[in-house]
């Protein structure tokens, strides 16, 4: 503010810009994310602007009804506290926005960079965006504000004047569970009574920490979900180690040579012929092409010696047949395919109608696997197969083999499923610091929330304080009171945010997921108990910093008469 005179002679409009410059810590307790919110996350701004601006309106009761009685009107009372939120609002946006563009997108762009080829990053802002946004979250203080002014200008200027009555206490339902509650001390009575008391408190702590604890099992849930990539696929589903790629392809009897090199290394268990190529999948006008292969395999019945076919989630083993095609479970659930629908396949525009026998567990890419027989059948071809898929006996000499292979003038090239390992590791690593984003986006969710309510429950109940302390109570005692609520809304906000983890957890790896990656869809017990340590950790951290303004309590003056 440069022009003091006008701060002093313009006495309503320098209370505004007091509180604003009086209470910097309100402002960022605003919202700091401005861009692109959901509906629920709009509810709960909703609901914690409530809060925020209800004990604001609460510790500025007298001066509001000192306005009223030198003669103020509402509207200019309401717009004091409506200039107030609106500053606050477009502050905290402008700050979300600053930081959520310059960090945020770099992150998670270098992470994907690591994956694919791609230009260095170039920063647009989407100005819609940006402004919905803002707008939306200056509305919800806005609202917020009027509607908890009016409530208080409803009442008489005496009412104003005097402290808020404080809020009666009720028979609770575990009240009448008389078992129970007979056998329950003093102090969890207290506790259970008071946590009920405050409703709305109570569902804002649990649906904050619910969403805490959500955002870690997501976090961790998708980190779990890349593990198929790797040790599932690499080590259960495929088998082989290496493939090799003749100079010209051929029939089994063509390529019979290719098998008696490979087996005269005395390197291989076993080798298999397959035929490998570009496909197009399409059912009622659904196409599917990316990174999708129709294989054949030279012999079906030994096919597990190289591949295993099973179900996910039983580990059931899947049989080929010769009337019908496997799909892995990525494309049927893109094409809405189940076993014994019909499916067309498009292969060097010869085009097919297969019936689906089988749906099969698979995380990389897309094969439809069909016998030998029913490509001739279908597609009028005998099999020309172009490679060979080999099991090492030893891994550790994968080097020794492929040497002995290149020696050969009619092998074109070695393949080692290992180069494949270590490009997927090496691109999981990169999205853990996208889990970690997550995780300390959880630990600030969970801080602001604890920190905010704990910080209203202890304003509004200091006369109850201070009245333990005058009765005796000890510092522990005294603190325990709020700790033991906090801690129980915890729990069941934890509880809640378990489930709906799992649900949090689903959409976003099934958001992220690429056409030819099918990440994993189970979440490992070491996810939600991790989540649930860390929640509680966060809301210990809150309860210890909130103990030193538990202590500060003046009881002479939180006691006084208000006359």
């Amino acid at each position: 503010i440069k022009n003091a005179e006008f701060v002093v002679t313009d006495s309503f409009h320098a209370c505004v810009f007091s509180m604003i410059f009086k209470t910097p810590f309100a402002v960022f307790e605003r919202k700091i994310s401005g861009e692109n919110k959901n509906m629920n996350s709009r509810i709960y701004d909703f609901l914690e602007e409530y809060h925020l601006e209800n004990r604001l309106v609460e510790e500025k009761r007298k001066e509001i009804g000192i306005l009223k009685a030198l003669g103020y009107g509402n509207f200019s009372i309401i717009m004091k506290f409506a200039v107030y939120a609106v500053s606050a609002g477009v502050l905290g946006c402008t700050v979300g926005i600053l930081i959520g563009i310059n960090t945020l997108p770099h992150i998670i762009y270098n992470a994907y960079k690591i994956m694919y080829y791609m230009p260095d990053i170039r920063i647009i802002p989407d100005t819609q965006s940006i402004l919905l946004g803002t707008l939306a979250a200056v509305l919800c203080t806005l609202l917020v504000s009027v509607i908890v002014c009016e409530r208080e200008l409803s009442r008489s200027c005496a009412m104003i004047l005097r402290p808020k009555t404080p809020k009666a206490g009720k028979r609770i339902l575990l009240e009448r569970i008389t078992p129970i509650w007979k056998h329950m001390n003093f102090s969890a009575k207290l506790t259970v009574r008071n946590i009920f008391r405050y409703k709305s408190r109570m569902f804002m702590t649990i649906i904050g920490i619910a969403g805490c604890t959500a955002l870690i099992v997501a976090a961790f849930g998708l980190k779990n979900s890349f593990i198929p990539l790797t040790d599932t696929q690499f080590n259960e589903i495929f088998k082989y180690n290496a493939v090799v790629v003749p100079k010209e392809g051929g029939t089994a009897e063509e390529l019979d040579y290719l098998k008696n090199v490979i087996d005269d290394t005395g390197d291989v268990s076993s080798v298999m012929l397959a035929r490998q190529q570009e496909a197009v999948v399409t059912r009622n006008n659904v196409v599917k092409d990316e990174s999708t292969y129709l294989t054949v395999m030279e012999e079906p019945e030994r096919f597990s010696e190289v591949t295993i076919l099973r179900k996910r989630g039983d580990n059931r083993r899947l049989d080929m047949t010769d009337d019908s095609v496997m799909i892995n479970e990525k494309m049927a659930k893109e094409l809405s395919v189940k076993v014994g629908d019909t499916i067309k396949i498009t292969v060097d525009g010869n085009t097919a109608e297969l019936s689906v026998g089988g749906i099969y567990e698979q995380y990389i890419k897309n094969y439809v696997y069909i016998s030998p027989k029913l490509y001739e059948e279908k597609f009028g071809n005998a099999v020309e197969y172009n490679m060979a898929q080999v099991v090492l006996k030893n891994t550790d000499e994968q080097n020794e083999f492929g040497g002995k292979m290149l020696a050969n003038d009619k092998i074109a090239g070695v393949t080692y499923l290992s180069s494949g390992i270590k490009e997927m590791e090496d691109m999981l690593d990169s999205l853990n610091l996208v889990v970690l984003v997550m995780i300390i986006s959880a630990a600030a969710l969970a801080f602001v929330v604890l920190y905010n309510l704990t910080n209203i429950n202890i304003a509004e109940r200091v006369r109850e304080i201070a009245t333990f302390k005058v009765l005796g109570f000890y510092s522990r005692e005294t603190s325990g009171v709020i700790y033991k609520e906090n801690i129980a809304l915890t729990v069941c906000g934890i509880i809640s945010g378990l489930f709906l983890g799992i649900f949090l957890t689903m959409f976003i790896v099934q958001t992220v997921e690429v056409d030819n990656i099918m990440f994993g869809r189970d979440i490992l017990p070491s996810s939600f108990i991790f989540a649930a340590l860390l929640t509680l950790a966060f809301a210990l951290l809150v309860n210890f910093a909130m103990g030193f303004k538990i202590k500060k309590v003046n009881m002479v003056e939180s006691l006084k008469s208000v006359e």
